[in-house]
């Protein structure tokens, strides 16, 4: 899947006059993170007794790398100047009877309830990284290990590739009200780079772009499922997560449909996981 990105996007690069700034993600860190894990990796990787230290490494490695190659992809995408789905999402919410400017307001009316939603926002990225410690290191579990990898390298993938066909600049940019969650870089960063004129990608300075679906949603899925057979961190990580999603449209950061995409989008990788990854997989072990 990265290789398949990587083919698919590199030319847009300068196609679209855009060019990464590498000495930023050497400074930063974002590039040496990858090389260190992959150095921890091939040391521990013919040590039997490090099995499951060597599949965290591997996982968190892979995991690292796709958020790499999708965070910069997502700069050509939004320069291809797709026509916005702004006002189909709007139209989706209104047929639905939901209006996020309302749901915004009632959040700020209710600070307490916002702050704790917005803990569980903010708690995504350290999520991500404890599911694969969970799995890999406590519970030894290979199956939810990789399934949680792959369901995190196709959903983002495909999340890129959405972007790229139906970009939208935010409900607090089509409605112009201000959410709760400052979006300010993301303001600036996709009307910048889709208007030409931002064209250098700062690895130090990527900035999530994509609207719709929700991918804090996918992500809080994907957790979640991974959770889904110890109770007692399925009841923690729910709660967060349902924190999370319900966060997306009370601090008035996405439409109420991008949840449903969302979750087409992780249904989508759970059929092709069981459908199509987890026979192969048999098949090559049988061989």
């Amino acid at each position: 899947m990265q290789l398949c990105l990587f083919l698919l996007t590199a030319p847009e690069y300068a196609d679209h006059g855009l060019e990464i700034d590498w000495k930023s993600g050497i400074e930063s860190g974002t590039l040496i993170f990858p090389l260190v894990l992959f150095a921890l990796w091939l040391h521990y990787r013919k040590k039997g007794p490090e099995r499951a230290v060597c599949e965290f490494l591997l996982a968190m490695l892979l995991i690292k790398l796709v958020s790499i190659l999708t965070a910069t992809a997502q700069y050509p995408a939004v320069a291809m100047q797709s026509p916005l789905v702004d006002p189909y999402l709007a139209e989706a919410d209104a047929f639905l009877g939901v209006r996020v400017p309302e749901l915004a307001v009632w959040g700020r009316a209710h600070p307490k309830i916002l702050q704790f939603l917005g803990i569980c926002y903010l708690a995504m990225i350290p999520e991500i990284a404890t599911t694969v410690l969970l799995l890999a290191m406590l519970w030894r579990d290979g199956f939810g290990l990789w399934e949680y990898v792959f369901h995190f390298h196709f959903c983002l993938t495909v999340a890129v590739l959405i972007l790229s066909l139906f970009p939208a600049e935010g409900v607090f940019t089509y409605y112009g009200f201000t959410p709760s969650i400052d979006w300010t870089r993301f303001i600036e960063q996709f009307h910048g780079f889709r208007s030409g004129q931002m064209r250098v990608i700062h690895l130090d300075d990527l900035e999530g772009l994509i609207s719709m679906p929700s991918f804090h949603a996918t992500v809080g899925m994907m957790v979640t499922w991974a959770m889904r057979a110890r109770i007692p961190y399925l009841a923690v990580f729910g709660v967060l997560n349902l924190g999370l999603i319900a966060c997306t449209v009370v601090s008035g950061s996405h439409y109420f449909v991008d949840l449903g995409a969302a979750a087409v989008l992780f249904g989508a990788s759970l059929l092709l996981f069981r459908k199509a990854i987890v026979p192969l997989s048999q098949l090559a072990t049988r061989e």
